[in-house]
């Protein structure tokens, strides 16, 4: 209720007002601006080496790696290979498409790009080496 009676920001504003009226009128702004604002901001809009990028903009980013290679499926490369129970020595017979009567191999020989790494009694494990991973994928067949 005091508040609304004596205001405090009325002493404040009367100040103010005071001090406003003291300075001369050559120091202060003028109401309205002098210059065609428009006509700046057409200048400005006109000149085309204004809105260049200072920095070039970054190169392209490289285009993406190429997939790895996949892996070949040994299974389907030695399709058709037959590993039979004859055994010669440190031979065993083995039938593909190309020899259906059968070749006698060892360890070390090759079978359709794959090389034969070890036989016993139940199965010859062949080895197949990928160039492209350097790997070596080994896969077994049961002997018949």
């Amino acid at each position: 209720m005091l508040n609304f009676l004596a205001n405090p920001q009325e002493a404040r504003r009367e100040a103010i007002t005071r001090e406003l009226e003291s300075i001369p009128f050559s120091l202060r702004p003028p109401s309205q601006p002098s210059a065609d604002i428009d006509k700046w901001g057409m200048n400005i809009l006109d000149k085309a080496d204004l809105w260049k990028p200072l920095v070039p903009p970054p190169p392209p980013p490289p285009p993406p790696p190429p997939p790895p290679p996949k892996r070949p499926d040994v299974a389907k490369i030695l399709q058709g290979v037959k590993a039979s129970r004859q055994q010669i020595g440190q031979k065993v017979k083995i039938f593909t498409p190309e020899e259906p009567r059968g070749i006698l191999v060892g360890v070390g020989d090759t079978v359709k790009g794959c090389k034969v790494q070890s036989f016993d009694r139940n199965s010859i494990t062949f080895v197949y080496y990928w160039e492209e991973g350097k790997e070596e994928i080994p896969y077994t067949i049961n002997r018949e």
